[in-house]
């Protein structure tokens, strides 16, 4: 919920962006009427965990089953990132569901934030319409795009406006390597880290 009501910090300060400050500024009197919230169970930590555990020396055998496995993009989590090969072309989606904790009746339009020239981005439904509280909505976020350069982060987020409220999701695209064949630092691993983190803390 935090997530979503931050505030976008000066990225000229902080060249890793999203990386060094993650979603920006909090603002807890928002945080107390958000209007849209992302739920994330504890099941499903547990299915990424299963899935990407095993390339970070888990305990999991490599040839365990995980039955229903989600890659971390796929997680119910307000924000998107992925690493991408900046030898091709890429297509990737994130799925996610909005919980409608605001108005009874109340609609939804996306916006993206950004500069996002060579992408193509397409989230659908483009409108969700609530008509209860605590009314449940899937959408999926299609981004689309050529080669990019080493090293390069394109940093956007999705907006959902009810005229009332602003739902904002950071999105950010990271391309490996290098230009001097220096190893570039890896935001997978530290997603990968992430959710072992919360899965500790969830079963504590």
């Amino acid at each position: 919920m935090i997530i979503k009501l931050s505030s976008e910090l000066n990225v000229s300060l902080y060249p890793e962006g999203e990386f060094a400050y993650g979603s920006g500024h909090i603002d807890p009197l928002k945080a107390t009427n958000p209007g849209l919230v992302y739920e994330t169970s504890t099941e499903e930590y547990l299915r990424v965990w299963c899935n990407v555990s095993r390339s970070l020396g888990s305990v999991i055998p490599a040839n365990a089953s995980c039955p229903h496995t989600l890659t971390p993009k796929e997680i119910n989590y307000p924000s998107m990132a992925v690493q991408l090969d900046m030898k091709k072309t890429f297509t990737v989606s994130f799925p996610r569901t909005v919980t409608n904790v605001g108005h009874t009746n109340s609609t939804y339009v996306a916006f993206i934030e950004g500069n996002h020239s060579n992408l193509s981005i397409n989230v659908e439904p483009n409108t969700l319409k609530f008509t209860t509280l605590n009314q449940k909505m899937k959408f999926v976020v299609t981004i689309r795009g050529k080669r990019m350069n080493p090293s390069t982060i394109k940093r956007l987020a999705l907006l959902w406006i009810d005229g009332v409220h602003k739902v904002r999701s950071p999105i950010v695209l990271h391309a490996m390597g290098t230009s001097n064949g220096e190893k570039a630092i890896n935001p997978s691993t530290f997603h990968m880290i992430f959710v072992i983190l919360m899965i500790m803390i969830l079963m504590c």
